[in-house]
């Protein structure tokens, strides 16, 4: 079905065809489609349980009243016939486009025909080019095509939009607006339109299209199929717990691009994910272009804001940040933001495409700013600093970026030849990287002189290990240095002496997402038995629910509400005595390796605290020309807080820069 007013007018199809539609965000809704809405939030627990009369009632006693109605076109028809008895001719054709359109196909049937070019059909297609791309207002604002069939379509009641119970809205309360949003005339269905409203229908069926709940159909136009009733009872069927469905599958591979649509025309465009996103990603408009087909556009938009999408659509507690607030979670489930990211930042690389460009200031272009840490801050940090035409050199022990991305991400989570593709574009950029280079004291002193800034971005890399009775320090393994040491062994990097696993009973204490990882990666490298002790209970505990339940399905077995009372070293084994739950009964268990993975704190550094200081919290702040990013200024914290604060750091120094430079 083709937009087309009246199935008559050309111009929607043109455009379409040639690339000029009117692109939308979601600051860019058609008039109408959110400013006017109601508030009916308090009545979403009556929706609940209301039937579907009951349901209409409502939202018939919601309806608007001062919603406009272009009366240009009115206008405009009424001129059109007057100048018609005036001169004997329709003089409006002159301009309209479809009078342009047939004036063009008879100047070009005239030319084959004659043989002679006419400065008549240029102008034609100038008016008519002008009309297709800038007058995007046209059809809304004036066309007297469209009044003259509004003012029919007033009484034709037969092929009018109707919305079943099985809509979202009326179902339950679900703050939906995808057919508001889609219709070019700015329609509200929910909110009981008036005849007149509906005689601006121009029966280009793109409400049906956008709904994600198949709720929308044309009488007597459209046909509701078994497929469409089929659809609709699959998308108001309430989804299964995530535990139970990630143990089906494993849910952070990215899709596919057909699949990625079939799951963005799901979205209600309600716009809970963006909220709740640390970083504030366009995730709306990302998923409504997916939902349009509109790949291209859609990775580009995410791939402007910097915010390494192939990394936190994989690695990111989506259940715990965007999804969980997704209101499809009783309809289907919720909509899968992170493959679908996963999927835009892989696309994205492929493609090259780079942080969005900003204008450089002048003043910006012989400044050179050093950064301390190739993690996700420094990264992130490094890209903004680039994008404003800063000269920027990032610092790094290790020999490959992406710090606790690289190193402290099992495989299996996030595969690393991403991150080498990340690298290879930021060197495009004019990212410049100096790896395998340990900042002490000395060299540090001399960054700050070569250097018009410094940004520390080191990241909470100092673990916590508790005592137990006479273990030494080598008795608990770091989570840290047993995920580094397999990824290592991966990555081919001489002098690694892996860890012996297989056929070993291993303890891994904790239950954040490193204990799942440091568990599963023993899981997958042969234990006999690996268990993750954990002191609170299992609904709780702060690990993804995914990624906790991937755990289980991988012969992980999970302890919880412990407290581990003692470990003792028994030769070449140890033996930890705890009590679960609100027994008082000393428990035992014998392992042959324990990992420890109860978090981290900022590595204390003696003779940086000469330059800068220290917060309450022990965390680093910010001195003279020298800048703090990620963990090292906010203690332990998701990897896309760390990317959005190393954001904030490289802003807060190009605001620095440029007030230096307004000094001197």
């Amino acid at each position: 079905r083709q937009q087309t007013c009246g199935w008559m007018c050309p111009v929607p199809l043109l455009r379409s065809v040639l690339g000029a539609e009117e692109k939308r965000t979601s600051k860019g809704y058609p008039k109408g489609a959110k400013e006017s809405e109601p508030d009916l939030e308090g009545k979403r627990a009556d929706f609940a349980v209301a039937d579907v009369q009951e349901e209409k009632a409502a939202f018939s006693s919601a309806k608007i009243t001062d919603r406009s109605i272009p009366k240009g076109p009115f206008y405009v028809l009424f001129a059109a016939l007057g100048s018609a008895l005036v001169f004997g001719f329709p003089v409006f054709c002159l301009i309209c486009p479809v009078g342009l359109t047939f004036g063009v196909i008879l100047g070009v049937w005239s030319f084959f025909y004659t043989g002679s070019a006419s400065w008549t059909l240029l102008l034609i297609l100038a008016f008519l080019f002008l009309e297709i791309f800038f007058l995007r207002k046209w059809c809304h604002q004036f066309c007297p095509i469209g009044a003259l069939i509004s003012l029919v379509s007033i009484f034709n009641r037969s092929f009018r939009p109707k919305v079943s119970s099985g809509c979202y809205k009326l179902k339950g309360g679900l703050n939906c607006n995808r057919c508001s949003i889609a219709c070019s005339e700015g329609i509200q269905l929910l909110y009981n339109p008036s005849s007149r409203e509906l005689s601006r229908c121009i029966k280009c069926g793109k409400c049906a299209d956008a709904c994600p709940a198949h709720a929308i159909h044309f009488p007597l136009f459209s046909r509701k199929t078994s497929e469409d009733s089929l659809s609709q009872e699959k998308a108001l069927t309430p989804s299964i717990a995530s535990e139970e469905k990630v143990q089906v599958l494993d849910q952070t591979a990215p899709f596919s691009e057909k699949e990625a649509i079939a799951e963005a025309s799901r979205c209600i465009q309600c716009g809970a994910c963006e909220e709740k996103c640390p970083q504030k990603n366009p995730l709306r408009d990302y998923i409504r272009l997916l939902s349009e087909g509109r790949t291209q556009e859609a990775v580009k938009l995410l791939n402007a804001s910097g915010s390494m999408p192939e990394v936190c659509g994989r690695i990111c507690p989506q259940d715990q940040l965007c999804e969980s607030v997704c209101p499809l979670r009783e309809y289907g489930g919720a909509i899968q933001i992170g493959r679908l990211t996963s999927l835009g930042g892989d696309l994205g690389l492929k493609k090259n495409w780079r942080r969005a460009s900003v204008t450089k200031p002048r003043e910006l272009k012989r400044k050179t700013v050093a950064i301390i840490g190739a993690g996700p801050a420094g990264l992130a940090a490094a890209d903004v600093l680039c994008s404003f035409g800063v000269h920027t050199t990032v610092f790094d022990k290790e020999h490959e970026i992406g710090g606790l991305l690289t190193y402290g991400i099992p495989f299996f989570k996030l595969e690393k030849e991403s991150l080498a593709k990340r690298r290879k574009l930021y060197e495009k950029q004019g990212i410049r990287f100096k790896l395998g280079v340990p900042i002490e004291e000395k060299n540090f002193i001399a960054l700050t002189k070569d250097y018009d800034a410094v940004i520390f971005a080191l990241g909470a890399s100092a673990p916590v290990i508790p005592q137990f009775s006479d273990l030494a320090a080598a008795d608990i393994i770091p989570a840290m240095d047993y995920l580094g040491s397999v990824n290592r062994l991966l990555l081919h990097e001489t002098g690694t002496q892996p860890l012996d696993f297989v056929g070993k009973r291993v303890a891994v204490l904790g239950g954040g997402d490193t204990a799942v990882d440091c568990s599963r990666t023993s899981a997958r490298q042969g234990a006999s038995r690996t268990f993750m002790i954990a002191r609170k209970e299992l609904h709780v505990l702060k690990a993804s629910k995914k990624d906790l339940a991937l755990a289980i399905k991988e012969k992980v077995e999970v302890l919880d509400r412990c407290q581990i009372l003692d470990i003792q070293r028994k030769q070449d084994q140890f033996l930890i005595q705890y009590v679960r739950g609100g027994s008082p009964e000393t428990r035992e268990l014998v392992v042959d390796r324990i990992v420890c993975a109860y978090g981290f704190r900022v590595l204390y550094l003696e003779w940086l605290e000469k330059f800068i200081s220290k917060n309450s919290q022990d965390n680093y702040e910010a001195g003279k020309n020298i800048f703090v990013a990620g963990e090292f200024r906010t203690g332990s914290r998701l990897a896309t807080n760390a990317i959005e604060d190393g954001k904030e750091a490289a802003q807060a120094v190009i605001s620095a820069l440029r007030l230096g430079e307004a000094k001197k």
